[in-house]
């Protein structure tokens, strides 16, 4: 079984944990590559077992719908074109280190940006519904952030240091 494995990357295995919430917690990686462009609808509670998941990957994957849950133990989450205007409410980010969700419909990146004290890396490019970035200081290993083509940005903190 798929979700029984701690790393997934071949494109069936991976579209069936996502759609059939079929994960378990001894996922730790998956990378979401497929040989044709297709979508894949999300469970909307399909991350919520995979309690140890570190990696996600999507390279070229159209995944839509409603996440409701992160693990707390994500690293890397490179999700370009994440699919909804919010990153869930109870996701817990303190072991971030790379937050890659360029081109989403993303408008609030929410509580959860106070504390993040391992993130290096934040990719917000072309985020156009985003207005707002907040206090960044609870970010005190950030070496990268891109912002460009945000085009509705109008409020950057001043912990940013621009």
């Amino acid at each position: 079984e798929p979700g029984n494995r701690n790393r997934l990357w071949y494109h069936e295995d991976v579209r069936q944990v996502l759609t059939e919430n079929t994960g378990t917690s001894k996922i730790e990686g998956i990378i979401v590559k497929l040989p044709t462009i297709y979508e894949i609808h999300l469970s909307p509670k399909c991350f919520k077992k995979m309690k140890n998941l570190k990696i996600f990957i999507n390279v070229n994957g159209r995944i839509c719908g409603k996440v409701d849950y992160l693990p707390s133990e994500l690293r890397l989450l490179d999700w370009p074109f994440y699919p909804s205007q919010y990153l869930p409410s109870n996701f817990t980010m303190k072991n971030l280190v790379e937050l890659n969700i360029c081109e989403s419909p993303i408008s609030c990146l929410g509580e959860g940006f106070k504390s993040l004290p391992n993130l290096k890396s934040l990719n917000l490019a072309k985020c156009e519904f985003l207005t707002k970035i907040p206090d960044l200081s609870g970010s005190p290993n950030l070496e990268w952030l891109h912002l460009g083509g945000c085009s509705s940005l109008d409020e950057i903190h001043p912990s940013i240091g621009l």
